[in-house]
């Protein structure tokens, strides 16, 4: 009989938490937003090429909101980028007016673009490394989130 008290006690507390991320993912919250996830790509040792942040975003609230710009005192600066191909070749440009996330949508920030381009790193970032990330979300404000720095081939933040 206390087991079963015990399964229950920790059946409920485990519905309060939310839902079960796989093991080392890391959530945020505000307000309406979820952000899952921040991660990177190791970087080239010297510090002189960008890094790249990923992550997952999702808008539980009733209307859109939009990603508006990112900061980072790791770096010089922090753009939203995506790629693009005019007929003579992928390049970066940026997104203009943000990146909106719809009500009730989830919006991936992945290799593929968009991405948040990491620009004039203060050092070089390894693998197992983490730096701060600001973002700031047009209805439901600013939020400072962790990127945990992966191994130069990674593709997710699972590998």
């Amino acid at each position: 009989m206390v087991k079963q008290f015990a399964r229950a006690g920790l059946a409920a507390l485990a519905a309060l938490a939310g839902p079960v991320l796989p093991a080392g993912a890391v959530e945020y919250q505000l307000g309406h937003m979820i952000i899952e996830r921040p991660w990177s790509v190791s970087p080239p040792p010297d510090a002189s090429q960008p890094a790249f942040a990923f992550f997952t975003m999702t808008n539980l609230g009733d209307v859109e909101d939009v990603l508006v710009s990112a900061a980072t005192t790791a770096a010089d600066s922090a753009e939203l980028l995506r790629d693009t191909d005019d007929g003579s070749g992928r390049r970066l440009v940026p997104v203009e007016h943000g990146i909106a996330v719809p009500s009730g949508g989830t919006v991936v920030l992945a290799p593929d673009g968009p991405y948040i381009c990491i620009m004039g790193l203060d050092a070089a970032l390894e693998e197992g490394d983490i730096f701060p990330l600001t973002l700031e979300f047009e209805a439901a404000g600013i939020i400072e989130v962790d990127v945990v720095i992966g191994s130069p081939d990674s593709s997710s933040p699972e590998d």
